[in-house]
């Protein structure tokens, strides 16, 4: 390495000194293969494609660039400490899980949790109590977890380690959790929160003080004259919160943030070991992180830092835009957490059925089938949504987002409004479609639904074997039945099969014949 280098050496981003690196005199024997040349013909970053040697520092030993670039995340966030994620929020999860509950003990999860969170249940063979979301059901979406359901859970199961909840939902769908985690914290339980797709949250578009822009409106006061983005759960009590960087941030797909939260006095929460923290990631995560992706993180926590103001204040005012010029559509419905009939709904306990949600999520119901409406807007408007799944169709958002990418959304709903009268009057009139509606949606089960025969851990080293779905009912499943998207388990294994699962199973099987089923 020249003078020139070592003397800029602490200075800079990740992505610089890495760059810098590429450029040094340093004879690179070693990993990669490709030896930082460039291959012709791509626009790979080969130069900062690195590994771990003295001067580029050791993802799960920091004390060089990436403890200061993760350090520099960490504030920006938040958290007590933050690790860089290169295998997704799902190395974040098994790593988490495994940290706040030793193999074979108890956890109380939400049925509506992404199946990385299923996974970690299996590895531990630990023993689940379910908690079920409410449905909203004019959009047919999962609800927010009721506080109070959470407080019956840990007095019926005071073993239970940890509490594990997906807040915000893959349709944006917020939860309590201040009072979540306190309840948690007061029977002696830690709060793991799945807050993948709300990477965005607390940073620069909420009020600043820990709260949501729908607190006033819980309360019983008045909505905020403008919407901002619900705060996170890492300054909300929360002791380990996973997030991903790639889905609402400007980073690259695969990076997540995996972070420990605070207690009240400011300290790293109690319940979260930094040590079996990093042990865990070691054992979950590759040897051989990407230095790319990594750069990544970095860059977009320092682009953050300097335009983030700027780029959060632009979102949330097209946003905003974009929700009063489409209010007048006839037959396409927005989802408005601040005028649903669905968010105003209060549970039996007292809760609110949707405590907030994100506006950056734009979940839009239409008389069309979702597929139907999803090929409309890709085919003669060129947008390609995240998701369509019956009759709802959810457009992600992101900081990096347009004012052109909303004007031509507004416009391509608007057309295809006007289209769709004759197909919204049908709909109504037509129990028929209103069925099949509601049976391409794949909602979690409910209480009164599951039926756990054997934990998952058990049912994963069970002798299995394939049967027809059609003669599959009454028996014990032996794989998870994940429609995809949002990843959220409808059956998972040692869970009896309903006679109601058979289409799901046959859909989700992609038209296999065979679900396995254990032997008994």
């Amino acid at each position: 390495m020249t003078d020139s280098d070592k003397s800029a050496w602490y200075t800079g981003s990740l992505e610089d000194k890495l760059a810098r690196y590429g450029r040094s005199d340093i004879l690179p024997m070693h990993m990669p293969g490709h030896k930082r040349m460039q291959v012709p013909g791509s626009s790979l970053p080969y130069d900062i494609d690195v590994t771990e040697v003295e001067d580029t520092d050791n993802l799960h030993d920091a004390h060089g660039m990436l403890k200061e670039a993760m350090d520099r995340t960490s504030a920006l966030c938040g958290s007590a400490k933050t690790w860089y994620l290169v295998g997704g929020s799902t190395a974040g999860i098994l790593s988490g899980i495994r940290s706040l509950a030793p193999f074979g003990s108890e956890v109380i999860a939400a049925r509506n949790c992404h199946m990385s969170v299923y996974h970690a249940i299996e590895l531990g063979h630990l023993k689940a109590h379910w908690i079920f979301p409410p449905v909203l059901e004019d959009f047919r979406i999962p609800g927010s977890i009721d506080p109070q359901s959470v407080e019956r859970m840990l007095t019926e199961h005071p073993a239970s380690r940890a509490v594990i909840i997906t807040s915000p939902t893959y349709e944006g769908i917020v939860s309590d959790c201040r009072r979540i985690a306190e309840i948690c914290h007061s029977h002696g339980a830690a709060l793991f929160v799945d807050e993948a797709h709300g990477a965005h949250f607390g940073l620069f578009g909420s009020d600043g003080a820990g709260n949501s822009g729908m607190d006033k409106v819980a309360a019983g006061g008045a909505a905020p004259a403008k919407r901002s983005f619900p705060d996170s759960s890492i300054h909300l009590g929360a002791d380990l919160v996973v997030q991903s960087a790639h889905k609402t941030l400007p980073a690259l797909t695969q990076t997540a943030f995996l972070h420990i939260g605070r207690n009240p006095d400011g300290s790293p929460s109690r319940f979260a070991g930094e040590e079996e923290v990093e042990r865990n990631l070691s054992v979950f995560e590759t040897s051989s992180p990407s230095y790319p992706l990594m750069a990544s993180l970095d860059t977009c926590t320092r682009f953050l830092e300097k335009n983030g103001e700027e780029l959060f204040t632009r979102w949330l005012a097209l946003l905003a835009d974009f929700r009063e010029s489409t209010k007048d559509l006839k037959n396409i419905r927005i989802f408005d957490r601040e005028v649903s009939d669905d968010a105003s709904g209060i549970g039996a306990s007292g809760s609110r059925q949707c405590f907030d949600a994100d506006p950056g999520k734009i979940l839009i119901r239409s008389p069309l089938p979702a597929k139907q409406l999803a090929g409309l807007l890709r085919k003669d408007f060129r947008i390609e949504t995240e998701m369509a799944s019956g009759r709802n169709i959810l457009v992600m958002t992101g900081c990096m987002d347009t004012e052109e990418n909303f004007l031509r959304l507004k416009e391509a709903l608007r057309a295809i409004d006007g289209m769709t009268s004759q197909i919204a009057l049908r709909s109504e009139n037509s129990p028929d479609e209103k069925e099949e509606e509601n049976s391409e949606e794949f909602l979690p089960a409910g209480p009164e639904e599951v039926q756990t025969v054997f934990s998952i851990g058990e049912a994963a080293e069970m002798e299995k074997i394939p049967v027809p779905v059609r003669e599959a009912e009454g028996r014990i499943c032996a794989q998870y039945i994940t429609p995809y998207p949002p990843g959220i388990p409808v059956l998972a294994p040692g869970e009896r099969i309903r006679g109601k699962d058979l289409r799901i199973i046959s859909k989700t099987l992609n038209g296999q014949d065979n679900v396995q089923v254990i032997v008994i």
